[in-house]
């Protein structure tokens, strides 16, 4: 990505409104997985 000397205010808003989905995505699909409840009876092995 390229970075204009100055930028106008349409740019810098829309550049930003992406960043932001951006982070917001990356920060979720960080925290789903762990969202999940494990009690100690998951992490023993399955019955036979």
């Amino acid at each position: 990505m390229t970075y204009p000397d100055r930028w106008r205010l349409d740019q810098l808003l829309t550049w930003e409104e992406k960043r932001i989905t951006l982070a917001e995505a990356a920060a979720e699909a960080l925290v789903a997985p762990s969202q999940e409840e494990l009690t100690f009876t998951d992490l023993l092995p399955q019955p036979k």
